[in-house]
Protein backbone atom coordinates (compact mmCIF):
# COMPACT_ATOMS: atom_id res chain seq x y z
CA UNK A 1 0.00 0.00 0.00
CA UNK A 2 1.29 3.73 -1.15
CA UNK A 3 0.16 6.31 1.22
CA UNK A 4 1.25 9.92 0.99
CA UNK A 5 -0.27 12.40 3.81
CA UNK A 6 -2.55 10.41 4.99
CA UNK A 7 -3.68 9.52 1.40
CA UNK A 8 -4.11 5.84 0.03
CA UNK A 9 -2.32 6.06 -3.23
CA UNK A 10 -2.26 2.77 -4.67
CA UNK A 11 -2.40 -1.08 -3.14
CA UNK A 12 -0.62 -4.26 -4.99
CA UNK A 13 -1.12 -7.82 -4.29
CA UNK A 14 0.32 -9.87 -6.97
CA UNK A 15 -0.82 -9.08 -10.27
CA UNK A 16 -3.84 -6.79 -8.83
CA UNK A 17 -3.48 -3.18 -8.53
CA UNK A 18 -6.03 0.08 -6.90
CA UNK A 19 -8.75 -0.59 -5.07
CA UNK A 20 -9.69 -4.05 -5.51
CA UNK A 21 -6.06 -4.82 -4.02
CA UNK A 22 -6.44 -2.74 -1.34
CA UNK A 23 -9.93 -4.63 -0.66
CA UNK A 24 -7.67 -8.02 -0.40
CA UNK A 25 -5.23 -6.20 1.80
CA UNK A 26 -7.90 -4.74 4.07
CA UNK A 27 -9.47 -8.34 4.66
CA UNK A 28 -6.25 -9.90 5.57
CA UNK A 29 -6.30 -11.49 9.12
CA UNK A 30 -2.84 -11.37 10.43
CA UNK A 31 -0.34 -8.37 8.58
CA UNK A 32 3.26 -7.66 9.05
CA UNK A 33 3.45 -3.88 8.82
CA UNK A 34 6.86 -2.04 7.44
CA UNK A 35 6.65 1.61 6.66
CA UNK A 36 8.85 3.86 4.59
CA UNK A 37 9.27 7.80 4.98
CA UNK A 38 10.04 7.28 0.77
CA UNK A 39 6.57 6.88 -1.36
CA UNK A 40 7.76 5.51 -4.62
CA UNK A 41 4.23 6.25 -6.07
CA UNK A 42 3.42 9.64 -6.93
CA UNK A 43 0.07 9.15 -8.95
CA UNK A 44 -3.70 8.41 -6.77
CA UNK A 45 -4.83 5.94 -8.35
CA UNK A 46 -7.81 5.37 -5.90
CA UNK A 47 -9.29 8.64 -5.21
CA UNK A 48 -10.97 7.80 -2.54
CA UNK A 49 -11.19 8.60 1.04
CA UNK A 50 -9.70 5.18 3.53
CA UNK A 51 -12.83 5.11 5.66
CA UNK A 52 -15.22 3.61 2.40
CA UNK A 53 -12.35 1.37 1.19
CA UNK A 54 -12.07 -0.16 5.07
CA UNK A 55 -15.89 -0.32 5.15
CA UNK A 56 -16.15 -1.85 1.98
CA UNK A 57 -13.70 -4.92 2.27
CA UNK A 58 -15.28 -5.69 5.48
CA UNK A 59 -18.64 -5.60 3.82
CA UNK A 60 -16.99 -8.00 1.41
CA UNK A 61 -14.90 -10.30 3.86
CA UNK A 62 -18.40 -11.03 5.69
CA UNK A 63 -19.93 -11.88 2.43
CA UNK A 64 -17.11 -14.33 1.65
CA UNK A 65 -17.44 -15.66 5.13
CA UNK A 66 -20.97 -16.42 5.33
CA UNK A 67 -20.52 -18.13 1.99
CA UNK A 68 -18.18 -20.27 3.37
CA UNK A 69 -19.70 -20.96 6.44
CA UNK A 70 -23.04 -21.65 4.40
CA UNK A 71 -20.93 -24.03 1.93
CA UNK A 72 -19.51 -25.94 5.33
CA UNK A 73 -23.16 -27.31 6.56
CA UNK A 74 -23.98 -30.70 5.85
CA UNK A 75 -26.96 -31.79 4.03
CA UNK A 76 -28.49 -33.19 7.52
CA UNK A 77 -28.02 -29.91 9.22
CA UNK A 78 -29.74 -27.94 6.67
CA UNK A 79 -32.76 -30.95 6.52
CA UNK A 80 -32.63 -30.44 10.83
CA UNK A 81 -33.30 -26.71 9.96
CA UNK A 82 -36.16 -26.66 7.80
CA UNK A 83 -37.69 -30.07 9.24
CA UNK A 84 -41.55 -29.60 10.33
CA UNK A 85 -42.59 -30.99 13.33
Amino acid sequence: MFFRDGQLLDARVDELQGIDAAYIIFSWEEVTLSIQNDCPQKDNKINSDLQPIILEAMRLKDEADDEETEAGQSDEETIEDFSIT
